[in-house]
């Protein structure tokens, strides 16, 4: 048996808290997403260790929470990539089939122009 329990929390200063928090947590994400995927990460973090350790110390959060960001926006940019080798193996077959069709249809039209001739 599953029960399922809904709180509405009233207006007040846990509410605020928690929307305070919302907005922090997104621009901690935004500037940690930014940071990986520009072309000077490599140069300026030696790796995630060093992008944590930054995060934590830049906007005082607990190396719990910098190493969540990292790996979610780290996995998130797997996904994305091989998401993207997907769409170029799709796009790669459609080419190929596309190029058997051309050439199917180029010889189609030179026998009807060797008829033609004849």
């Amino acid at each position: 048996m599953q029960i399922t329990t809904k709180i509405k929390l009233p207006e007040g200063e846990l509410t605020n808290y928690l929307t305070e928090q919302e907005v922090r947590y997104g621009e901690i994400y935004r500037t940690a997403y930014r940071m990986m995927i520009s072309e000077d990460y490599e140069e300026r973090f030696k790796g995630a260790n060093d992008l944590r350790k930054w995060l934590s110390h830049e906007f005082e959060i607990t190396n719990r929470l910098a190493n969540t960001i990292v790996r979610e926006i780290a996995g998130r940019l797997r996904a994305l990539k091989e998401h993207k080798k997907h769409l170029l193996r799709i796009l790669e077959r459609e080419i190929y089939q596309l190029d058997q069709r051309i050439a199917k249809l180029e010889r189609s039209v030179a026998r009807l122009k060797d008829k033609a001739r004849n």
